[in-house]
C-alpha cells in the first residue's frame, strides 16, 4: 500500500478494508505506512496475517506544537505510540519511521532521546532514520527556518532531487542518531533508500538502507 499518502483516512476505510482483505485472500504480503490507527476489522486481518504483514508508523517528533503545525490533523504522537504498542502485543512486525528529520528542529540529542525512548517502551525495536528533503514551498513556516538554512545541497531521490542537509554533515549526524538507538536497544536501524541514494550503510553504521515501498524492494545491506 502506498507510502505516500495516508491509506486510513476515515473516509477510505471502505476501500482499505476491501484492498487488505483481498490481498490476504491471495496470499499476497502488505506493507504500509501510516500515522493512524485503521477500523477493528483491519487490524484482525493484519493480525491474523502478521508473518505476511509489516506496518509503518511515521513519527518524527513527541513535540506537540511541531506536529499540530507540520502535520495538521494527523494523530497526536502518543496516540500513534499506543498504535505501535498494540500492533507490537498483536505480533505484528513494526517500525517507527522517522523519517522527515528537519536539522535542528528534530535532531538535538535530547529531542531524539524523548521520541527514542517513547518508541522503545511501546515494545518496537526496528527504526527507519531519515533527513527531510524539500523542493521549496517551505519558507513561510516560521519552525523551519533555521533548518531550512541548513538544507543547501541537492541531492538526487526517487522522485528526481530535492535539498537536504549536506552529505558530510548528514553522515556524521546519522551516526551519532544510529548509536542513541543501539543504546536504548534498537535492534535493526535502517534508512529511506528512496532518499538516501547516496549513502551506503558502511557509511552512518546503519543496519541497512532500504526502499521497502517499491517493487521489487531494494534492500542494500550492511557489508553490501
Amino acid at each position: 500500500m502506498s507510502s505516500y499518502s495516508e491509506p486510513f483516512l476515515p473516509e477510505l476505510l471502505p476501500v482499505a478494508e476491501e484492498v487488505v482483505r483481498t490481498a490476504f485472500q491471495h496470499n499476497s504480503f502488505i506493507s504500509f505506512s501510516t500515522k493512524r490507527r485503521p477500523n477493528k476489522a483491519i487490524i484482525n486481518l493484519l493480525a491474523q496475517n502478521a508473518h505476511r504483514t509489516t506496518v509503518s508508523i511515521s513519527l518524527s517528533s513527541m513535540d506537540a506544537e511541531r506536529n499540530a503545525t507540520l502535520e495538521p490533523g494527523a494523530p497526536t504522537a502518543p496516540e500513534r505510540l499506543e498504535f505501535a504498542r498494540e500492533l507490537t502485543n498483536l505480533g505484528i512486525p513494526t517500525w517507527i519511521k522517522a523519517d522527515t528529520l528537519f536539522p535542528s528542529l528534530d535532531d538535538p540529542a535530547e529531542r531524539v532521546r524523548t521520541l527514542l525512548e517513547g518508541v522503545r517502551a511501546t515494545g518496537v525495536d526496528k527504526l527507519l532514520l531519515s533527513y527531510a528533503f524539500h523542493k521549496g514551498g517551505l519558507s513561510s513556516i516560521p519552525c523551519l527556518h533555521n533548518a531550512l538554512g541548513q538544507m543547501t545541497e541537492s541531492q538526487p531521490i526517487v522522485t528526481g532531487e530535492g535539498y537536504s542537509l549536506p552529505l558530510h554533515e548528514k553522515r556524521e549526524r546519522y551516526k551519532q542518531l544510529g548509536q542513541l538507538a543501539r543504546s536504548l536497544g534498537f535492534q535493526t536501524i535502517s534508512t529511506c533508500g528512496c532518499k538516501n541514494q547516496s549513502l551506503a550503510p558502511a557509511d552512518i553504521g546503519f543496519d541497512s538502507v532500504e526502499c521497502l515501498f517499491h517493487w521489487p524492494p531494494t534492500v542494500l545491506r550492511k557489508g553490501d
